[in-house]
Formats: C-alpha cells, structure tokens, sequence
C-alpha cells in the first residue's frame, strides 16, 4: 500500500532511511533549503510493506502557487533518481496526483526501471552540459581544441576581452548571494532564474545553509 506523509520530521526520517547520500542531492540540509516553505507542502509518498515498513519512497511536494506537485528541491537538482523497487512503479505511478511533475530524472534509471505502459508520461528528453576535468586532464586549453573552429575562435575572442579588463580572483568569507542574482538578472533579464524574488530567496537559503555547513 502506499501512504502520503505531510510531517516534516517524518519526511526527514523517511529521507534518511532511504537517500543513499552519495552527492549533495541526497543530502536532507541541502535540499531541504531549496525547498520553499511559503509555496510548497511536503507530500511524501510512502510505499509500505503488509506489516508497515516503508520499503519505497518518491519524495514529492505540492506547489500551492502553481497548483502542481514535483520532487522537493524542484527542478535545480539534476540526474536524480526515485527510490523505489521495479514492481511498484504502477502502485505510485496510480497515486500520483493530476499536475504531477518529476523533473530531470536520470534518463538511464528511466530506461532500467519504466514499465512500457508508462513511457508516454516520460517522453519528453532534455539534454545536459557538464564537464570532466578529468578526461582532459585539467587543462582546459586542451579541451578548447576539441572545439569546433568556429566555436573556438568566438571562446578565445570572449577569453582576450575578460583578460583585456585584468580580472582579480578574491577569496573571502562575504556572502555575495545579492551580487549573484544581480549580475544573473542583469544577463538575463525576464528570463532569469532570479528574477522573481522567491526564486532569488531560495539562492540566499542555499548558501546560507552551506556557509552553517562549513562553520
């Protein structure tokens, strides 16, 4: 059977026992400061056993504001994946609510776990850019060649007119949340990240949960 928890502490317990807290996704602190009190209610789908041990869990909320229901954290944590077994998949699947949004699921976990009569529901592909420093062994001028010639020469003209201005790397303790989400919205405009202040809120609580974190 599954249930729906809404107890804070509770969730942090059901959280725990099944993240297997390999990277800051699975970590409850941290995502528990993008999460937003004011707009989202904690609906935690609890999948259980006959005698009542928790054995599954989708760690949903609801967005009041935008009437929907999604992953806590929202849409910022990526490759994430749902902590529950194969057969189960229908038993959640018929208890999610309408307006129910799970955002940048790994698409490999997808692909292992879906049932064919959901694919549907998990058509839409989105890609995703990150780098391995690794592969390239640090250097980055090494990867600028893996470029394409056209891509390279507009990176090295933007490389010369940031070094044209002499840039200075300051390390310091100072909160500089307010500087990000200004120069973020001055990029960017309408379409930043940060432009409406709720979003801009949840950047201040994340890092001063990582700043409670290294003290």
């Amino acid at each position: 059977m599954i249930r729906t928890e809404t107890d804070i502490e509770e969730c942090r317990k059901l959280w725990n026992m099944f993240s297997p807290s390999q990277d800051a996704w699975g970590d409850w602190d941290l995502m528990f400061a993008f999460h937003d009190q004011k707009n989202h209610r904690l609906n935690f789908l609890v999948h259980q056993t006959g005698d009542g041990n928790p054995d599954g869990l989708i760690p949903l909320v609801h967005d009041s504001k935008l009437n929907r229901y999604m992953l806590m954290a929202g849409s910022y944590p990526d490759g994430r994946i749902l902590w529950l077994k194969n057969q189960d998949v229908p038993d959640f699947f018929a208890h999610f609510r309408d307006r129910t949004v799970l955002f940048d699921i790994r698409k490999s976990w997808v692909s292992s776990l879906l049932h064919p009569q959901f694919e549907a529901s998990f058509a839409e592909e989105d890609l995703r850019y990150y780098l391995v420093p690794s592969e390239f062994g640090f250097d980055f001028y090494q990867h600028i060649e893996t470029f394409s010639s056209d891509k390279k020469q507009k990176f090295l003209f933007d490389l010369r007119n940031i070094r044209k201005r002499e840039p200075k790397l300051v390390w310091s303790d100072e909160k500089e949340a307010d500087l990000f989400i200004e120069l973020v919205n001055r990029n960017f405009g309408a379409e930043s990240d940060y432009a409406n202040p709720e979003d801009a809120e949840e950047i201040r609580r994340v890092i001063n949960e990582l700043e409670r974190r290294a003290a």
